[in-house]
Order: C-alpha cells, then sequence, then structure tokens
C-alpha cells in the first residue's frame, strides 16, 4: 500500500472516532497518520497538512487547545503555501482555526477567518452553493451578529 492510502485509510478511521464520540481513540489514529506523514512526506504534501489539521481539531474537541492551536497556525500557514489564495481548499483551515477562536471565545479573531473563508466560498463557488449558505450560516449563529457587508 502506498504511503498517501496509508496515511487517507488512517484519516478515514479517525474521522469514523469522531463520528462515534471516540475523541481519545481519534487523537491516537490521527496521531498515526500525522507520524506516517512527518516521516514519508515533504513539509508542503497535502496529505500531511490534512493530517496536521485532523490531528489539531481532535485536540480541539477534547479541549486541548493549547496544543491545538499552534497546530492549527501550522496546517493554515502550509496550506496557504500550496493553495492559491482563493482556492476552496484553504476553506477546512480557515475554519478549523475559527472554531478553535470561537470555543475559546476569541470571537473577532474567529469572525475575521470565517469571513475569509465565506469569501472564497462565495467567488469561488458562487452564493447558490451549499458550502457558502454553511459560511454564511457561521454568522448567524451566536456569538456573531450578520455582518452588513455580507447580507
Amino acid at each position: 500500500m502506498k504511503i498517501h492510502e496509508q496515511i487517507a485509510k488512517l484519516s478515514q478511521q479517525a474521522f469514523q472516532l469522531y463520528n462515534q464520540g471516540s475523541y481519545q481513540q481519534g487523537v491516537r489514529v490521527a496521531t498515526q497518520a500525522y507520524n506516517l506523514a512527518c516521516q514519508h512526506l515533504n513539509e508542503n504534501d497535502p496529505y500531511k497538512i490534512e493530517s496536521l489539521c485532523n490531528l489539531a481539531n481532535f485536540y480541539r474537541v477534547i479541549g486541548n487547545y493549547a496544543q491545538a492551536e499552534p497546530l492549527l497556525h501550522q496546517s493554515l500557514k502550509q496550506a496557504r503555501a500550496i493553495f492559491a489564495a482563493k482556492d476552496p481548499k484553504l476553506v477546512v483551515h480557515l475554519n478549523s482555526l475559527g472554531k478553535l477562536y470561537t470555543t475559546m471565545g476569541r470571537y473577532t479573531e474567529a469572525e475575521d477567518l470565517y469571513k475569509e473563508a465565506l469569501e472564497i466560498n462565495r467567488s469561488s463557488q458562487g452564493a447558490a452553493h451549499p458550502d457558502y449558505a454553511s459560511s454564511l450560516n457561521r454568522f448567524r449563529r451566536k456569538p456573531f451578529p450578520l455582518c452588513p457587508a455580507i447580507k
């Protein structure tokens, strides 16, 4: 089995554990995926960046924000290095860091990330696309008022 396939398989397992609420077990599997990516892939490989973001999201859901934040910053920085500024693949990284900031009560920082994700979805996929609607809904939920600029 190729390395990308192994990482994808571990990532899928981690996703299933996430959906089952088995977060501690998910952390272990996500860590395996990321460690495998670190051993075999270069810094800017999308599989490595995705596995880093996945691991960070597990840390977020178990409440380990100090561990999650630097990993999410790193994954966003690396995603920005390999994807175009308006690439929809950036949205996952923007939203992941935004969710962490929202959880931590850092709403202004979260809002900036959500706005960027919203604009990417609007410009790349159009206002009728479901991803745009999902991004827009982030502003309809507390603590964010619907911004006049994006009505």
